[in-house]
């Protein structure tokens, strides 16, 4: 078993109190607040989308200041009521699909919190993620173009960009102007190999609003999961909090079930992670086995290291990279974490994720790119383009 106690006091004393808040039936002493700066630590647990949970935890604890408390369950009220709001939205949507007979999955958002918060609100959310199959691809597009939903950036401008992006990367990003909801337009789950045909014959079936709907079945959901957070690195706590809720609830068979249908699609590692980090962070008890497949590969540690940074600077919102030593060090050190963590994760395969990455990028497209009949000039002008690129955001 790895422990990386030695780690956790690297945590910003805002997570640290976080963390504590999470933890059920949580007694908070009034001294823990006596040298927290209110307005960052709200800062930190909106970031980290978990100003409902905590709100729900908090609100029996005596020892939350009375302020801060009632700061948390304003803001909860104002999320909630936004999240009702996605889940008519989400009907909306259904509606339309159902009717032009294009079978959808629907992924995490809402449905995740039902199933494993009890509650289509309690869980945070900034957007709603669908999967259609390929062949529906385009008939999605088009009804959520007619429905009112618009690309939220211009991703290709010309048909061979299109069919690039397309073979490269795996969802669509809309949004709806007039209600302000963005939607995830899926073909598939995420850019890995855990892709398999077998997620539409084992879906679960869902009632919402009245509406059926299908959803990726419990083992799916948690791998699925487990590869979306190490993507981003774990970075915000609520993605941890789902693998955590899925562990308690389901048990460590299915946990060990889960481990080895990962392992049989190549993405056992970002289990691994996911389980450690719940381990280490929010006390999630694993079954021997896992200790041990955590101890034999040496990579955990370092993704660990890895994600505790994450968690430590999702909060710093500076973009600039020259406004200071400082967040020109933060961003440094960002990028370096970023493709370590891929490196981590995919071994030598991540050299054709940060290929991909960087040759393959609509950013570059809308800066500038030579039409398609010489396309394959962009892969020469892409490093010239990145590097204008990069110091055009800094400057931002």
């Amino acid at each position: 078993m790895i422990h990386n106690g030695h780690l956790l006091p690297l945590l910003r004393p805002e997570v640290r109190l976080l963390l504590h808040c999470l933890k059920a039936g949580t007694t908070v002493q009034p001294g823990e607040f006596a040298d927290t700066d209110i307005e960052q630590f709200l800062h930190v647990i909106d970031c980290h989308r978990l100003t409902n949970v905590v709100c729900m935890q908090i609100q029996n604890a005596p020892g939350v200041p009375t302020v801060i408390r009632e700061r948390i369950k304003a803001q909860s009220v104002h999320n909630r009521f936004q999240q009702l709001g996605s889940v008519a939205e989400l009907c909306r949507v259904l509606k339309q699909f159902q009717a032009h007979h294009i079978e959808v999955i629907a992924l995490k958002g809402p449905l995740l919190s039902q199933s494993y918060y009890g509650d289509y609100t309690l869980r945070e959310y900034k957007d709603l993620d669908i999967l259609v199959c390929l062949a529906d691809l385009q008939a999605a597009f088009d009804i959520l173009i007619d429905i009112g939903y618009t690309l939220s950036e211009t991703l290709w401008n010309s048909p061979k960009q299109e069919i690039i992006y397309r073979k490269t990367f795996h969802h669509y990003n809309f949004c709806h102007p007039e209600r302000a909801i963005q939607i995830e337009l899926h073909w598939r789950l995420n850019a890995s190999e855990y892709n398999h045909e077998a997620i539409w014959s084992n879906t679960v079936p869902h009632i919402i609003g009245g509406l059926p709907v299908k959803c990726l079945a419990p083992i799916d959901t948690f791998i699925y999961l487990c590869v979306h957070g190490g993507t981003h690195q774990w970075k915000r706590l609520f993605w941890l909090l789902d693998i955590a809720r899925i562990i308690q609830k389901e048990g460590h068979d299915f946990l060990l079930h889960a481990y080895r249908q990962a392992a049989d699609h190549k993405v056992d590692r970002y289990v691994l992670s996911g389980c450690q980090l719940a381990y280490e962070l929010m006390g999630v008890q694993l079954p021997p086995p896992l200790h041990e497949a955590i101890r034999q590969d040496k990579t955990i540690e370092k993704l660990f290291e890895s994600s505790v940074f994450w968690i430590n600077t999702v909060s710093e919102t500076h973009q600039n990279l020259f406004v200071s030593a400082k967040t020109f060090r933060l961003s440094l050190a960002r990028f370096v974490n970023a493709y370590r963590s891929v490196f981590y994760l995919q071994g030598y395969r991540s050299i054709c994720i940060v290929f991909r990455d960087y040759f393959v990028n609509p950013a570059y497209w809308n800066i500038y790119a030579f039409n398609d009949r010489f396309f394959a000039l962009n892969y020469v002008a892409a490093p010239f383009v990145w590097i204008y690129s990069v110091f055009r955001k800094g400057r931002q």
